[in-house]
């Protein structure tokens, strides 16, 4: 999250706007977080576009046809929760970091049931979903409230690694530009 930050100058600076607005008196009640438009934005399409389970390993209980291949029960499989973040019918130019996606009118992620599915999706989703949003835009508030960042090499392109979830590789850095005064 603090990549794509970093690299769309005009997203840091809509949110460092919000922060300094509602992180002045200390970090907000989680109640006041979805105020924070474009904190949450940035939020959720980081999860659209770097998911963190971009795909689940499943057990077949039961057997069950799918696109014309059979799958038997006590096969395993992977299935792809991350694989409509990219398809262009449901979130346009979906290589793109684009926080608009999430602020009215277009609310791309909430157009129907499995499009957005970064905790997976069903009776597995994960329990701390809402959590880990809300931990997302308070570390990332807080932070961008204390420090300017910058990107070490401002042509730096992100690269995923598994390891075992997905993260940036060992040559994404940033620094400390300046500390603010809060």
């Amino acid at each position: 999250m603090v990549y794509a930050i970093l690299k769309h100058p005009d997203v840091y600076a809509a949110i460092q706007e919000e922060v300094d607005e509602h992180f002045a008196g200390g970090v907000p009640a989680w109640r006041e977080l979805p105020k924070l438009q474009h904190l949450y934005a940035a939020t959720i399409e980081t999860l659209r576009r770097y998911p963190v389970a971009p795909f689940t390993p499943r057990g077949v209980i039961q057997s069950f046809d799918f696109a014309g291949h059979h799958v038997s029960a006590g096969q395993d499989i992977i299935i792809a929760n991350g694989l409509t973040h990219f398809l262009p019918e449901f979130f346009p130019d979906p290589w793109k970091f684009d926080v608009n996606r999430y602020i009215p009118p277009r609310k791309e992620h909430k157009q129907g049931l499995g499009v957005f599915a970064p905790y997976t999706l069903g009776p597995h989703t994960c329990l701390g979903a809402g959590a880990a949003e809300l931990q997302l835009m308070v570390t990332v508030g807080a932070l961008l409230r204390a420090v300017k960042l910058e990107l070490l090499d401002p042509n730096y392109e992100i690269v995923t690694k598994l390891m075992p979830i997905p993260g940036p590789d060992p040559k994404f850095r940033i620094r400390v530009a300046a500390h603010r005064e809060i």
